[in-house]
């Protein structure tokens, strides 16, 4: 008994989900081409970037000094910070490859005590279970 793929749950959900996006996609773009038409020509007045701005009087006062300020502090910051990072990131790389040969080591050694220490005993070394490689295809 063969089931029929193209009648199957996940395909019938995939094809549901496909075609509410698609409807909620043409739904947005009608009506964002809509509101889009009205606005031809008045760019000057909606571009964010036309707004008028403060006066160079009222730039050059305590305005910039407070930013050319932050921006002292911001680079010092930086100056400092990312020899210290240079320092670092030698000893961070290598206790990040420690960490992972631990971590791998510890998984495949619960990975051994599960599945083959019941035959090849706690050390591996064999000779737990009995020897089942006996038949046509043997090894001599």
């Amino acid at each position: 008994m063969t089931t029929l793929l193209l009648a199957s749950t996940q395909r019938t959900v995939g094809w549901v989900l496909a075609s509410i996006v698609l409807v909620g996609m043409g739904i947005y773009l009608l009506f964002n081409f809509r509101i889009g038409k009205r606005e031809v020509g008045s760019e000057i007045e909606l571009a964010p970037n036309r707004i008028s701005h403060a006066d160079d009087d009222l730039l050059e006062t305590r305005l910039l000094d407070r930013n050319l300020a932050w921006s002292l502090v911001t680079l010092t910051v930086v100056s400092l910070v990312l020899p210290l990072y240079w320092l670092m990131e030698p000893a961070r790389q290598d206790n990040a490859a420690y960490g992972w040969v631990k971590r791998f080591e510890k998984r495949g050694a619960n990975s051994f005590e599960e599945a083959c220490v019941s035959c090849h005993g706690p050390g591996g070394v064999g000779g737990v279970a009995s020897f089942t490689n006996a038949g046509p295809m043997a090894v001599s």
